[in-house]
């Protein structure tokens, strides 16, 4: 399974082979607009390029330390949902946050 690059600032996000060790020597800069790509793991999808309420989301919960990693809460004996919204967003993190 593979990583994604993605620059939150042009809404682009593209794959990253299997080897980890390849986001060493790829550029850290998008191409278009030479900010920080930041990696995130295969399970990210992102969302429309014009959907800006969504990407806000996505950006809000990767600056409150969210990686798109799988969360487990025991009360609901499953995995969480992760939020489209921002008002699910701050629930998700104020519950969430490590």
């Amino acid at each position: 399974m593979g990583h994604k690059l993605v620059c939150f600032n042009c809404r682009i996000s593209k794959n990253l082979s299997l080897d980890i060790s390849t986001w060493e020597s790829n550029s850290k800069f998008c191409v278009k607009c030479n900010s920080e790509l930041k990696l995130l793991p295969h399970r990210f999808r992102p969302p429309r390029k014009d959907d800006i309420k969504k990407w806000d989301v996505v950006i809000f919960l990767f600056e409150n330390g969210f990686r798109y990693e799988h969360i487990y809460d025991d009360d609901l004996n499953s995995y969480v949902k992760i939020p489209e919204n921002m008002g699910d967003a701050i629930e998700f993190i104020n519950k969430y946050k490590v």
